[in-house]
């Protein structure tokens, strides 16, 4: 792609690259004490080089959700090696990691770049919606408290797409409207 519109394409994909690490790290305690912003920047970008390089050219096509755990799984790896130093106990958080992804993904799916994602971001109207009261997301430490969190999204949702499912409960959340598909859906 060439020209103007691949400029917009880079610029929007930034902006929402921007918007997915202020929706994962602002309620969340990331980095070390004392740590410069220079290194918080590459950190960051060294985060979004993984992400744009190995994971996000998967979903162009449909991602399984054992695949898209294993992508969470090396995103909290990649976390490590690009944190040494910055990040408090040396890696991201399972909760830290998939709200990141996850956002990602529902901001990349929505402008038509990739497929549906599998899975949503979890946040804290998710796990309300699902009755997981005692849940907070960022205290998901665990791939296995992640698995628990999905079933129970799927239990409550039945045979929605759960990407679709959070996109439209985001949706009535934010308009405060009634919302005739979300209420069909659960």
């Amino acid at each position: 792609m060439c020209g103007p519109s691949k400029f917009k394409t880079t610029f929007l994909r930034d902006e929402l690259w921007m918007l997915a690490v202020t929706g994962a790290f602002q309620h969340n305690k990331v980095y070390s004490p004392d740590i410069s912003d220079t290194q918080r920047i590459k950190f960051k970008e060294c985060i979004k080089e993984y992400i744009e390089c190995f994971i996000i050219p998967q979903y162009c096509r449909y991602v399984s959700e054992k695949q898209h755990i294993a992508n969470l799984e090396e995103l909290q790896n990649c976390s490590r090696f690009c944190g040494k130093g910055i990040i408090l106990n040396s890696r991201l958080n399972i909760g830290t990691v998939q709200k990141l992804l996850n956002l990602y993904l529902k901001y990349l799916w929505c402008m038509g770049e990739i497929a549906m994602p599998p899975h949503c971001p979890i946040d804290s109207t998710v796990l309300k919606a699902v009755g997981l009261r005692n849940f907070v997301w960022t205290k998901i430490d665990t791939i296995s408290k992640y698995e628990y969190v999905i079933e129970a999204i799927k239990n409550k949702i039945k045979n929605v797409p759960i990407a679709y499912w959070e996109l439209n409960l985001f949706n009535c959340n934010r308009k405060e409207i009634s919302c005739c598909e979300l209420k069909k859906s659960i």
